[in-house]
């Protein structure tokens, strides 16, 4: 969501996405094709892609890449 989302939206759009996420059928799509179907609260989601940008960043660091 863009910055400055209402939290009202977002908490919408949050419990929208959960129960599509629990349905048989998105697992099994996810299982299909060899992911998994998981979800989380907006702020948990925001902690992980904190983390994971982190960590990407750190390698792409430690190997000397840049953007062009």
């Amino acid at each position: 969501m863009p910055k400055g989302t209402p939290p009202a939206i977002i908490a919408k759009l949050n419990t929208a996405v959960v129960k599509v996420l629990g349905t048989p059928e998105t697992k099994e799509q996810f299982l299909a094709q060899g992911g998994e179907a998981v979800s989380s609260t907006p702020q948990e989601f925001a902690r992980f892609i904190r983390a994971d940008y982190e960590r990407i960043t750190k390698v792409a660091r430690v190997a000397g890449l840049t953007a062009d």
